[in-house]
Formats: C-alpha cells, sequence, structure tokens
C-alpha cells in the first residue's frame, strides 16, 4: 500500500474528525466508513467494532451501504445481519452492565459471535478493495 493511498485516508478522517461526517464528499464518506470499520475489525473482530460504535447502531446500515460501495457484498450482508440484531437495542433499557453482558442481554441466542466467525477475512478483503476504491479516485 503506497503512501499517497494512506495519506489520502488520513487526510478524509482528518476532516471527518473537523468538520464532521458531512462534510463529506460521497467518495470520502466511503473511504471514512470502510476505513473506520476495518481498522475496527482488524484490532478487536466485530465485537471489537461494535464496542467502538456504541450506542451508535443507526450508523450500521450506512456502514452496510459504504462497505457495498466498494465492492464487498458478502460483507455488507452480514453487516445488514448485525443491523438485523440491533434493531432491537433502542427497545432496551440504557446499557449499564457491562459490555459483555449487555450482548448477552441484547443477543441471547448468540448470533454476533457466530456472526464473527464468518467474518474471519474481511479485513484483508476491505483493505484491497478500499485501495482499489481510492486509486480510482485519484484517475
Amino acid at each position: 500500500m503506497s503512501t499517497e493511498i494512506v495519506d489520502t485516508w488520513n487526510a478524509v478522517l482528518a476532516k471527518e474528525a473537523k468538520s464532521g461526517v458531512t462534510s463529506l464528499s460521497d467518495q470520502e464518506r466511503t473511504i471514512c466508513f470502510v476505513n473506520r470499520f476495518t481498522c475496527d475489525f482488524s484490532k478487536g473482530g466485530l465485537i471489537g467494532f461494535l464496542y467502538n460504535l456504541s450506542p451508535e447502531w443507526g450508523l450500521l446500515g450506512s456502514f452496510e451501504e459504504e462497505i457495498r460501495r466498494v465492492g464487498c457484498d458478502s460483507i455488507a450482508a452480514m453487516i445488514a445481519d448485525v443491523r438485523m440484531v440491533f434493531q432491537k437495542a433502542g427497545e432496551l433499557e440504557e446499557r449499564k452492565e457491562t459490555w459483555s453482558d449487555y450482548l448477552s442481554r441484547l443477543d441471547p441466542s448468540g448470533r454476533l459471535l457466530s456472526l464473527d466467525s464468518k467474518f474471519t477475512g474481511a479485513d484483508e478483503e476491505l483493505w484491497g478493495r478500499l485501495e482499489d476504491f481510492t486509486k480510482k479516485l485519484k484517475k
């Protein structure tokens, strides 16, 4: 991965941090969401990503959309499955327990842990697709 690509990603993330996601172009929004998901997923798997996203569950649809935009339809479909689990999060009382206890209450069937194992290798695919997406923008 070239320094130019990483510099582009860092500039987009800095812009989002300074001015918010609404300040981003459509292409920058894609870079921001895919980069954010991939970084968090690379460091902590699906559960780590969700922990960092908490409590902004409404953004799961945006992650799904932007991941699909870079051509990772199967990963986006799994995000849609995750989003289905979190649809009932708004119905639950405010989280006052540990993260693990909250997930158990939200997802007593353990669907998230099953999905987590299906995401294996997703970060490698996403980094490659995000790099290709960014290169196309530079042309």
